[in-house]
């Protein structure tokens, strides 16, 4: 039975070839275009989530120190703040898994000297040390960028802002001069960022071990880890993860922001 049905077909498919040609032609393009849409669709997802990727923040985390709480009304200092460091970022690292980058990160301003007339200025000084603290290539205007080794040490050299390599010298070549924070004195090593744009402050970044040399102790800020997960659908996970881990590690001294 299904081999006359098939010498059947083959029959009608040999009286008709123009329309055989055409029915085949027909299903080849429907087909071809099908696999375009789709793998055009894909294509744009892909892009999208690159973009994303490289220009929000949907996909980073922060884990930051409470350093008082508020009782009837007043905001009071906590005695038993905190403190992150090297140890808890190995711990946090170990319950996220290979998937999530962590970073140690510390900010806070200091005076900046040793510019053209000798002017005084003030800056925002950030360091980090961690797989995830060296500036993207595609931000380095000169110079270079500090390598992991070097970001998690304590070498007195600095990443510069454009603007504030224009206070530097005259002709913003600013690599392999030296600048002074809060009196120390630390040498450039490259230049990141978009001059007039990105930068509403003067910035620096400059090793994790360097930063108390860099920012007065007033100026200092606690420390706080940052995480990045591969993927936006990686984060409901990570952000899980980490709450978790900070409530074992800090009751509620500890905040997780997304």
């Amino acid at each position: 039975m299904l081999l006359h049905a098939i010498s059947i077909g083959v029959r009608s498919l040999a009286n008709n070839p123009l329309r055989t040609v055409l029915s085949t032609l027909g299903v080849i393009i429907g087909t071809a275009a099908l696999v375009a849409v789709i793998a055009l669709g894909d294509g744009v997802e892909a892009y999208a989530r690159e973009q994303i990727a490289r220009q929000t923040d949907l996909q980073q985390f922060a884990i930051s120190v409470e350093t008082g709480r508020r009782l009837d009304g007043l905001w009071l200092p906590r005695p038993d703040t905190v403190h992150l460091g090297p140890v808890e970022v190995a711990s946090l690292q170990d319950a996220l898994g290979p998937g999530v980058e962590v970073t140690l990160r510390r900010l806070g301003g200091t005076l900046v000297t040793g510019l053209r007339g000798d002017s005084l200025r003030g800056a925002s000084v950030r360091a980090e040390g961690g797989r995830g603290s060296v500036v993207p290539d595609s931000e380095v205007v000169a110079g270079r960028s500090l390598t992991v080794t070097e970001a998690s040490g304590s070498d007195a050299i600095a990443v510069i802002t454009p603007d504030l390599a224009a206070l530097l010298s005259a002709d913003s070549v600013a690599v392999g001069k030296t600048i002074r924070l809060a009196g120390v004195e630390f040498t450039v090593i490259g230049v990141a960022g978009e001059p007039g744009k990105e930068e509403k402050q003067l910035g620096v970044q400059v090793p994790l071990g360097a930063y108390p040399s860099a920012v007065p102790t007033t100026m200092q800020r606690p420390a706080m880890i940052a995480g990045n997960a591969a993927s936006i659908d990686d984060m409901p996970t990570a952000v899980t993860t980490a709450k978790a881990w900070a409530t074992r590690i800090g009751g509620d001294g500890l905040e997780v922001s997304n």
